[in-house]
């Protein structure tokens, strides 16, 4: 896990029972909720001249149809196609944390059943990822889950990363590297 260079380890991250993602996936149903609501009332009111009770009771019934299909759809790919799992690698060195986003092959069943990040073997063959950088000088605040295993990077208003460790040794380390690197003032 830790070399010369710094931190290096692979974590599964479960999709649809990490209270993380669900709290976004939740914040983006009510947001888009409230953005159809609005925007077909206002829609009528343009197209209609006048909004009467029955075009907002209209308004609110697609808006929950609408939600109800992004929450299916979620549902569908977190379960069904990606079995609510990925693999994260990451590499912690002087100058920045990476992560790279990995689907997990088809396996065991039993790994799908997890709310926090488990332990994996690295992928086997290439794969199609996603990476993401994050220079420790741009982090602004650190947030610690111990009881999720997670730590999270802030910039700005908005989080740069999420750290997701695979158990309590993974996440000390990656803790007290990152607390090397980001001063505790930030």
């Amino acid at each position: 896990m830790r070399d010369e260079r710094g931190l290096r380890w692979y974590a599964g991250v479960p999709i649809g029972t990490n209270p993380l993602i669900l709290t976004d996936i939740g914040t983006i149903l009510v947001l888009l909720w409230g953005a159809a609501m609005l925007s077909v009332t206002l829609l009528q009111l343009i197209l209609g001249g006048s909004v009467e009770g029955s075009h907002v009771q209209g308004a609110a019934v697609f808006a929950t149809y609408l939600i109800l299909f992004v929450g299916g759809a979620f549902l569908v790919i977190a379960f069904v196609l990606l079995q609510n799992r990925y693999v994260v690698l990451y590499r912690f060195d002087d100058e920045k944390a990476y992560c790279e986003s990995m689907k997990k092959g088809f396996r065991s069943m039993a790994e799908s059943l997890h709310w926090r990040p488990f332990p994996v073997e690295p992928p086997s063959g290439p794969t199609r990822s996603t990476a993401k950088s994050v220079l420790w000088r741009d982090v602004e605040r650190v947030y610690p889950m111990a009881d999720m295993r997670v730590i999270l990077l802030r910039r700005g208003r908005g989080t740069a990363m999420r750290v997701y460790c695979p158990d309590r040794a993974v996440y000390e380390k990656a803790l007290h590297f990152i607390q090397e690197k980001v001063p505790q003032g930030r």
